[in-house]
């Protein structure tokens, strides 16, 4: 019970203020974990990038040696040893960004996407946050940042695709999706401060004009991840827009689940949405 008199008083408003900043602390809690998302990249620059309508997305890497699809065929097409010790013979000596990139300026593209890191890990850029990188290949050359140069150059908005999933890596719990004996406990905490310092590296070196984000739908990867992972990259360039495949729910719809700008429809051809970019 409260105590009457001014001290009762001074004792009931001292309480009351902090009940209050309790409960607007709550507040921006549930608000941030139920972002879907709150910050999002402004409408200007969106529909900047809708205007592009033409792009070229590259698929590349140490699995370009045997032809088969980029981290999805590890353990299946190519057995996973294999797999991983491509990067060791991987040495794409004709590899010219200036050619790329003219050919997708040449065909009317606008901007170009580029596989930085798909679900195999590998890293196509000098990462300091694994040695699991170009770096430590044969060819030693940073693609991504060649890249990055030659769309400066040309005038063709550089884009980087980004797993949130990681097959290679200790901290994270799937290693392979065709095997579930072979997945670990894990430290998600973990692996998602490795995915900050890789996504500050990405953008702070090669100022990507999009980030396109992949692997949201492996049990591991939560909203309140993809929320955080969001605010973060906020924080970093305000403008980068990003794909809805960061949070979780369907790629071709917004839901409460999703965090990200635009939809990313798969394997389904001829529906049309007139309000969604």
């Amino acid at each position: 019970m409260l105590t009457a008199g001014p001290q009762g008083n001074k004792k009931r408003m001292l309480e009351t203020i902090c009940l209050a900043v309790v409960l607007s602390m709550l507040s921006c809690s549930l608000q941030a974990q139920q972002l879907a998302p709150g910050i999002k990249t402004s409408k200007p620059v969106i529909d900047g990038f809708m205007d592009k309508r033409f792009g070229m997305f590259i698929h590349f890497g140490p699995v370009s040696l045997r032809g088969t699809e980029i981290g999805w065929s590890r353990g299946s097409e190519v057995a996973t040893e294999e797999y991983d010790n491509l990067y060791k013979e991987f040495n794409p000596v004709l590899f010219n960004a200036d050619q790329w990139v003219k050919a997708a300026k040449d065909a009317g593209m606008k901007y170009i996407t580029i596989t930085a890191k798909h679900h195999d890990g590998f890293c196509e850029w000098p990462t300091a946050a694994s040695d699991y990188n170009i770096m430590h290949t044969p060819f030693k050359k940073d693609i991504v940042g060649a890249l990055a140069a030659a769309c400066k150059k040309q005038g063709i908005a550089f884009c980087i695709y980004f797993t949130v999933l990681d097959w290679h890596d200790a901290d994270y719990p799937v290693h392979s999706p065709h095997d579930s004996t072979k997945n670990v406990p894990g430290n998600m905490p973990r692996f998602v401060g490795t995915i900050k310092k890789e996504l500050k590296e990405l953008i702070s070196q090669y100022k990507p004009y999009m980030l396109w984000f992949d692997g949201n739908w492996e049990k591991p990867w939560t909203k309140e991840y993809a929320v955080d992972v969001y605010q973060y990259i906020k924080s970093l360039d305000k403008n980068v827009i990003i794909n809805n495949r960061l949070g979780k729910g369907e790629h071709i719809a917004f839901s409460s689940e999703s965090v990200g700008d635009y939809l990313t429809p798969e394997q389904k051809v001829g529906a049309l949405n007139m309000d969604d970019p």
